[in-house]
């Protein structure tokens, strides 16, 4: 389907419902052929994932892109945001690091605390829906 998608409607993106940042690895491998495609797929981590017919799906967008023929490369996204990811936030502080030092340290508090700034803690009252004033 991607194929006929690709090659008759002028499709270039594959997106599946997996980690944005986890699908990087497999991306750079159908842009540039660096890595290793079934260990990018594995780091999904989405078991649904790790199958014969989506590594052959990895395979042929990486041939598709070694082709002079085919000026318009074809990408591989991950389009899952359900929870923030240590390689999410490791690029993010990272850029932060090298940009603005100082908000990346504020960030690295956030990040470590949940986004309160605070520590984490644990309410009883609050985990059964009492209202809690701090």
């Amino acid at each position: 389907m991607f194929e006929f998608l690709v090659t008759r409607m002028g499709f270039t993106v594959f997106a599946i419902e997996a980690p944005f940042t986890g699908a990087w690895a497999i991306n750079d491998y159908v842009l540039t052929g660096q890595g290793e495609p079934a260990a990018a797929l594995a780091g999904l981590r989405f078991w649904t994932w790790q199958t014969e017919e989506v590594l052959a799906l990895i395979h042929w967008m990486r041939a598709y892109n070694t082709s002079p023929e085919h000026p318009r490369k074809l990408k591989f996204y991950g389009v899952d945001m359900q929870a923030v990811h240590q390689e999410a936030a490791r690029v993010v502080l990272a850029y932060l690091a090298r940009v603005d030092p100082e908000h990346a340290e504020a960030l690295r508090v956030l990040h470590r605390t949940g986004g309160t700034g605070r520590q984490p803690r644990c309410d009883a009252r609050r985990d059964r829906g009492a209202t809690v004033s701090d």
